[in-house]
């Protein structure tokens, strides 16, 4: 089996430091593996995790991944987000789904198998020729992982941001930068995170649960975004000035003021990568189903 590369198993908050790779060995059954030190950016080592490529009566008990983290680095959901980079290098394999497994009375491995998308689908007896069973262990609870076809390509999604920035001419007036969001129950695509006064974003991309959507669209949408933010700012504030506080009023006008903006970005993304994107299968993104122009124009009406 060839392996594959694994400098980009990393995030802002997590690298995978590969330490080394196995081959099976069918007399064992042990199927071929990377073994990896998870680090912090700056490569302080705080766990490790493990991946076995392939499925056998071995990887149903103990699993297609382990992982461990130190005591210090607990309570941050660092296996998770390790185990949201181990499934895409599954994916690269063919891989559509992986098993991890743990001891019934380890709450905190199960909360991590929830948390990094697993279901529950077994509860099973360790046989007395698993090396967990010379270990003392005897049950093992198998979470089940349904690996998305729809790996996020990062440096593909590097490029496009770099493109658009660029051609929206976002910078130098703005420093911003990509991040890619590992939480595996953060359900949106893309958002940002800005601070006006130093001119200062993050754009950021959704690469735990990445959805079939064109990322060309989601990522000019958000910088659109980030282009109109003085105008949403100036009508927030006055808004803010012209309703008395939380009146029906001021909540209506806000209601057709984010509304009315929204779909305004998304028509202007839409006309934009008309004439410069390469990806014109359009969807319509957070977009659907809302209000058409018309109907956003007539409820201006109601704002007394």
């Amino acid at each position: 089996m060839n392996f594959f590369p694994t400098d980009d198993l990393k995030t802002d908050e997590l690298v995978l430091l590969l330490r080394e790779t196995c081959d099976a060995k069918p007399e064992k059954r042990w199927l071929p593996a990377y073994y990896f030190d998870i680090c912090l950016p700056d490569m302080t080592k705080i766990g490790r995790c493990d991946l076995r490529i392939g499925h056998n009566d071995k990887t149903y008990v103990g699993g297609n991944i382990g992982y461990g983290i130190d005591e210090t680095f607990r309570g941050h959901h660092f296996a998770a987000k390790a185990c949201g980079l181990l499934f895409g290098l599954a994916a690269k394999h063919g891989m559509d789904h992986v098993f991890i497994t743990c001891d019934p009375t380890n709450i905190a491995s199960s909360r991590t198998c929830l948390a990094a998308g697993g279901r529950l689908v077994d509860i099973v007896d360790i046989p007395e020729d698993n090396e967990l069973y010379a270990d003392g262990k005897r049950l093992a609870m198998v979470y089940r992982f349904d690996i998305r076809k729809e790996v996020v390509d990062r440096e593909h999604v590097r490029a496009i941001f770099d493109k658009y920035v660029a051609k929206l001419r976002i910078t130098p007036p703005w420093d911003v930068k990509l991040e890619f969001v590992e939480d595996p129950e953060w359900k949106k695509t893309g958002d940002f995170k800005i601070d006006c006064d130093d001119r200062k974003a993050i754009l950021l991309i959704n690469a735990a649960n990445p959805k079939q959507e064109n990322l060309d669209e989601v990522i000019v949408h958000e910088l659109m975004h980030i282009k109109m933010y003085p105008l949403d700012q100036i009508t927030e504030s006055l808004i803010l000035s012209c309703f008395p506080e939380e009146s029906p009023a001021q909540g209506l006008a806000y209601t057709q003021f984010f509304t009315a903006l929204e779909q305004t970005v998304e028509e202007l993304t839409k006309c934009f990568l008309l004439e410069s994107g390469e990806d014109t299968e359009f969807s319509f993104g957070r977009c659907r189903g809302m209000k058409s122009f018309n109907d956003l124009y007539e409820g201006l009406k109601d704002i007394e």
